[in-house]
This record gives C-alpha cells, structure tokens and sequence, in this order.
C-alpha cells in the first residue's frame, strides 16, 4: 500500500429535542448507534484487507468490482458530490446531478482500485466512538504499516454513513478536493467536473 486514499465529506445539521420521558432511553440508543458505526467501520476495513490479500490476483478491475459495493455501502457518495460542487449543485438539473455522482463514485473507487494493490502485514484498527457533533459520531482508527508509523484516521458518521473523515484529527479531504475542484467548475462548468472526474478515472485504471 503506497499511501491512504481517504474519502472525505463535511456536515449536515442534523438536530432534535430530547423529551423527558425519553431521557432513560436515549443513552441507551446512542450506545446503540455508535456500536453500529464502529462495526460499519470494520466492515469496510475487513473488505479492504481482502482485498489487498488478492490484489495481484484481482488486477485493477477485480480490485474496483470487490471495492465499488463496499463504498458505496460505506460513504455518503451523493452527499459528498453535492459538496464537491457547492452551490452550483441547486442550477443544474437531474440528468447532470445523475453524471456527476456516477463520475464521483468511479474516481472514488478508482482511486482505492489503485492504491490497495496488495497486503504487506498493514493492519486496520479501530479505537473509540467520540461525540462528532450536530448529531454525528466519529469513529477513531489507526492505519498501521508493516514496520512504519501509524497514520490516524476519523471517520464522522450520520445515519449510518461516513460523511467526512479527518487524516491526523484534523485534515479534512472534501475539502481539498472541493478546493482543487473548484477552478475546474468555474471555468468549464460541471460538465468540465465530469470530464476531470472521467478523465482521472481512466488514468487510475491504466
């Protein structure tokens, strides 16, 4: 594994009041949810592991079939293109929105496709469930190469998927990417977007 390809997204407010007669049961429900998330968590890295123990095998297409359902079972994919484009998201309409998030799923899992190519004794592990805020949670992890330094991840979950994830507690990815997207919208418009998005892809595949 060369270097961690994180998938990343901000927030969504996300706020309810709790009633007094619901005060007994909410601890309860919370411990539930993170359980939940944690468990999501290892669920992706267990696939990841798998993965990377057939890479050579798999190849880049075996590798992005086994790893495109595990993302997308994973991310908030949708959420995190809405992101990406910011507020030109609310002007364009389905059959663009529909390109885009078809064009952001593929680099994403691309990208894994490309980095986890094999299995040299890392191991993923996963740490505690902390108050993310504004209804989330983030479920801390370690990354830990054979022999290198650990590289910390956390992962900020809402309803059961990953939103965002903070490289060393505080890097967000979304946005950067949002960043590095952003010249490419304002001077070619989405559909530029998608173009990159393809275009990087296919590159990763090569």
């Amino acid at each position: 594994m060369t270097r961690l390809m994180t998938i990343l997204a901000a927030f969504w407010l996300f706020t309810g009041a709790v009633q007094a007669a619901d005060a007994t049961a909410a601890p309860a429900q919370a411990d539930a949810a993170a359980s939940a998330d944690q468990s999501k968590i290892e669920a992706f890295y267990d696939g990841l592991l798998d993965t990377m123990k057939q890479g050579p095998k798999l190849g880049f297409s075996g590798r992005a079939d086994k790893i495109a359902p595990l993302v997308k079972s994973t991310f908030s994919l949708d959420f995190m293109a809405q992101l990406i484009v910011g507020p030109t998201w609310r002007s364009i309409d389905d059959a663009q929105k529909d390109q885009v998030l078809s064009a952001f799923a593929d680099w994403v899992v691309a990208n894994y496709a490309s980095q986890f190519t094999s299995y040299d004794g890392e191991k993923f592990e996963t740490g505690d469930v902390k108050d993310g805020g504004r209804g989330t949670k983030v479920v801390e992890t370690k990354i830990v190469p054979n022999g290198g330094d650990p590289v910390s991840l956390g992962y900020r979950m809402l309803n059961g998927k990953v939103i965002d994830v903070y490289l060393d507690g505080s890097v967000s990815q979304i946005a950067l990417w949002r960043s590095q997207f952003a010249s490419v919208i304002k001077k070619d418009g989405v559909d530029g977007l998608i173009d990159r998005l393809n275009e990087q892809a296919k590159k990763l595949a090569s």
